[in-house]
């Protein structure tokens, strides 16, 4: 496995396991996006993300990895924000 399938791999676990964990939510409403905005910025429906932050199923590949970077980049700016960068 190249180093790029390896982070893609873990990024995708990471997502998922948020997911699950309630982790994803608590960033999202933390960095005050809303579902459909989430939704928007992964290429999929606030339906879905409701669906996922409910722990009703899970995203594919594609959709887990664009849902981690998005979840990265928000856990930054939060970081930021409250100074502990």
């Amino acid at each position: 496995m190249r180093v790029d399938e390896t982070e893609e791999a873990l990024a995708i676990a990471r997502a998922r396991l948020w997911l699950h964990s309630g982790k994803a939510r608590q960033i999202r409403e933390r960095a005050r996006l809303s579902q459909a905005d989430a939704a928007r910025a992964v290429g999929t429906s606030m339906w879905q993300i409701s669906r996922w932050e409910g722990g009703k199923g899970t995203p594919r590949r594609g959709t887990a990895l664009k849902l981690a970077v998005l979840l990265d980049g928000l856990e930054e700016v939060i970081r930021a924000e409250d100074g502990s960068t």
